[in-house]
């Protein structure tokens, strides 16, 4: 199998409780389906989710929180991970500390491919508003979502959520 890029996305924001999926950041194209390369978001049983999809194979891998977050308080979150074919070394972090969770394969995944999906906040389509930020918020300025080509370590994630706090 093929190797992914190293990558850590981190976010702040506060979460409510919904029915639905709520996506955080997303590279999906949506209408077709066809396009899906990533998305972060919380679950409908609140635990934060990463998942990597492989569309030539209709695959995905993800990590996701064991433990639902917080509700209706601000909370700091990054997943990171290192090179590599699975998400065995990825990592979730929230408030500064690393974030018990379970990695998991759906099909034969090879790798992520860049299909052109818009990058979009908040969504991962018009076509499916469940997914949507509903109730939901981010945080912007210096703590809105950074996207990173590198796994960060522990000790970064600690000093950002250290400087959020401070903010």
């Amino acid at each position: 199998s093929a190797t992914l890029d190293a990558v850590s996305i981190v976010f702040c924001g506060f979460f409510v409780a919904t029915t639905g999926a709520q996506t955080i950041i997303a590279k999906h194209d949506g209408a077709s389906a066809v396009a899906r390369e990533f998305y972060v978001r919380m679950t409908s049983t609140e635990t934060l989710e990463f998942l990597q999809y492989d569309e030539t194979a209709d695959a995905d891998i993800s990590r996701a929180t064991d433990a639902a977050v917080a509700l209706n308080v601000p909370i700091h979150c990054a997943v990171t991970m290192d090179t590599g074919a699975t998400m065995a070394n990825a990592v979730w972090y929230v408030n500064g500390a690393v974030a018990a969770s379970t990695a998991a394969t759906n099909g034969v995944f090879v790798t992520v491919r860049d299909l052109g999906a818009v990058v979009s906040i908040g969504s991962d389509s018009a076509a499916t508003p469940a997914a949507y930020l509903n109730g939901s918020g981010l945080y912007g300025g210096p703590f809105g979502i950074t996207h990173v080509q590198a796994q960060l370590t522990a000790a970064q994630v600690k000093k950002d959520y250290d400087l959020w706090r401070a903010a």
